[in-house]
């Protein structure tokens, strides 16, 4: 079996945060799990890249599955297009590493009157799956050439799709930036 097999069959995956990216690219409703949030993996179908398999919370993780499986990421395995988005995603890394720049703190793009706005905050994109897009309010007014500019910006996304999603809410101002987070099943439970 390749990867797209596995994908197809429901699996979720554990892998490379570059090898995840793409993936997350190409399959949207696939649950792919990077880093260090293997303790939100559900139970189900998991394959595993046999690099992380020795880790104790992917052991762990792998005893609840009804099914499991490790197999060796190669180009083979993976396929060409996955690789390919994978390479073009480390080259943004590496110029983005080359640059030594700070993402943008706030990045809003809008096609057209009908569209969902693109938001990007600190670098992260917020609008689309695992996270939701639910507000984004923008307020920057010139002031006076001797006087501060007037600046307000709210921002309102939900972090993850499973039991352990969270309600963030960013708000920006002169003064810099403040946040909160509640957990949804609370907002739930109440």
């Amino acid at each position: 079996m390749r990867l797209v097999d596995y994908i197809q069959e429901g699996y979720n995956i554990v892998t490379s945060e570059c090898l995840g990216r793409a993936i997350r690219q190409s399959y949207p409703a696939t649950f792919v799990f990077t880093g260090g949030d293997f303790e939100k993996i559900p139970r189900g179908k998991l394959l595993v890249d046999s690099f992380y398999s020795y880790l104790p919370q992917i052991r762990d993780a792998m005893e609840l599955q009804k099914a499991y499986a490790v197999e060796q990421f190669t180009n083979d395995f993976v396929g060409a297009e996955a690789r390919v988005k994978s390479m073009k995603l480390l080259e943004q890394s590496l110029k983005y590493l080359n640059n030594k720049q700070e993402p943008n703190l706030l990045e809003i793009k809008l096609k057209d009157t009908d569209s969902v706005p693109e938001v990007w905050y600190r670098g992260e994109r917020v609008d689309e799956l695992p996270n939701g897009l639910v507000d984004v309010y923008m307020h920057w007014h010139t002031c006076e050439a001797d006087k501060p500019t007037k600046l307000m910006a709210i921002l309102e996304y939900v972090e993850g799709t499973d039991i352990d999603a969270k309600r963030i809410e960013v708000y920006i101002d002169e003064e810099g930036e403040r946040g909160s987070f509640n957990l949804l099943k609370d907002e739930i439970d109440d």
